[in-house]
């Protein structure tokens, strides 16, 4: 019986030994043994070839495949060193068939080569896979493996975990009073800044909060489970008459303040000299509150339109009859966003405060304190309008924003690119000056 020879001559076969390799004698005698091979003679019996070329099979696996330097050459590879550097690939190397790639290497930023198999391009000292600055790399802590390059950043901590070289400082709410400025942060607590004769600028921050409002001379605002806390002065009980329980809005005035309930029910305190406080329509669910110079505001949950109360010389507590969306109270107007965004204002006409340059919108948000109003206008165009004695309208940057505010002769608004606040107008206190 024949067997293929597979293209080898017999003088290869004897140089390579049966198994194609050069392999040991034991495992040629091996060979041809089992093919029934006698040693004393130069041909096979072919009986012995017959019967046992069964077994011819097994010890040919057996002989062959026991053979590291054949079959078990890439098994045992990653052991190997194959380009002397020191290291195999189980041992780190990353380029086994480079001398000059391997754990330790001088790793050269900015060739796009991980000379030293640390994941990166230059030295990744703490494994985040960028290198440090000091190697050539973006990497701006390279001794924390959570600070890299387009990692999340977290809000003020005082960290630049994402190495743009500053800290998220952002803001997500915004109220002004008359001489101060409060700002909720991103984290939930409030930074107040500008006139603190009274403490309106010592904020209690002893919870997580969601919405901030200011008024003359005190603040208020409501925490993550919707209780009410105001600071600063408290001539009228404006602060230490907070109501208990849970609220969705609030909104402080000039010396008292109103909010509304979960149970959609309006509540003010402070001072009532006009009924800005007592005067609220009974049995009537609100979902939207303001609280003004001498008189308040809300928008009904059942139509949407707005009933006011107090002080109406100015027929400031005369709104319109058509639906709004949100609405806010000056000294002596008021002024809301309609249901179909547009902006709509009535009361005091002396500063022109009741006559936005763009009434169509749309508005998603607007703020007031005293005599000038600011909002959000279409796609984060600031919008002001009214009194203008220190160029707290004029003055308004171009820039896009997500909220505003007005105080007494200063506006101030969030910024849409970082969360960052821009002021301007009256800074005599610096109430215009917000943190950096």
């Amino acid at each position: 019986m024949d067997f293929p020879d597979n293209g080898v001559t017999g003088e290869e076969r004897r140089e390579q030994g049966e198994c194609g390799h050069t392999g040991n004698i034991a495992q040629r005698r091996a060979y041809r043994t089992a093919l029934g091979y006698i040693p004393s003679l130069e041909y096979p019996m072919s009986l012995h070839r017959l019967i046992l070329i069964p077994f011819a099979c097994v010890a040919i696996l057996t002989a062959c495949g026991g053979n590291d330097d054949y079959n078990g050459a890439d098994a045992h590879r990653d052991d190997e060193d194959l380009d002397g550097d020191g290291f195999s690939p189980n041992e780190g190397d990353c380029d086994d068939e480079d001398a000059e790639h391997f754990p330790g290497a001088d790793d050269f930023y900015g060739d796009d080569i991980d000379a030293n198999c640390d994941g990166a391009d230059g030295i990744d000292n703490d494994g985040d896979g960028a290198a440090g600055r000091d190697r050539g790399g973006d990497d701006c802590d390279d001794t924390n493996p959570l600070i890299f390059p387009g990692a999340e950043e977290i809000p003020w901590d005082g960290v630049d975990d994402d190495c743009d070289d500053e800290d998220q400082r952002d803001y997500i709410d915004l109220a002004a009073g008359r001489d101060h400025t409060c700002a909720i942060r991103s984290s939930g607590e409030i930074d107040c800044f500008g006139d603190n004769e009274f403490g309106q600028t010592d904020v209690p921050n002893s919870a997580v909060y969601e919405k901030v409002t200011g008024g003359d001379k005190f603040s208020c605002a409501l925490d993550e489970n919707g209780g009410v806390e105001c600071w600063g002065d408290n001539e009228f009980g404006q602060v230490a008459d907070t109501p208990g329980g849970a609220f969705i809005d609030i909104s402080a005035g000039q010396e008292h303040a109103c909010a509304v309930g979960t149970d959609f029910k309006a509540i003010c305190w402070g001072s009532d000299s006009n009924e800005q406080v007592s005067g609220i329509p009974s049995a009537t669910d609100y979902l939207h509150i303001a609280a003004g110079g001498l008189h308040s505001c809300a928008i009904r949950a059942s139509d949407s339109r707005v009933d006011c109360w107090g002080d109406n010389v100015k027929d400031q507590s005369l709104p319109p009859t058509n639906g709004f969306q949100r609405i806010v109270a000056g000294t002596s107007h008021s002024c809301g966003i309609t249901s179909d965004q547009r902006m709509e204002c009535w009361g005091d006409r002396s500063f022109d405060q009741t006559s936005p340059a763009n009434d169509a919108g749309p508005y998603t948000q607007l703020e007031t304190h005293q005599n000038h109003t600011c909002a959000i206008e279409g796609s984060a165009i600031l919008a002001c309008w009214g009194a203008d004695f220190a160029d707290q309208v004029s003055d308004k940057p171009a820039d896009n924003y997500i909220d505003s505010a007005a105080g007494g002769q200063h506006s101030c608004a969030i910024r849409t690119d970082n969360g960052r606040i821009d002021c301007w107008g009256a800074d005599f206190d610096g109430q215009a000056s917000p943190p950096q």
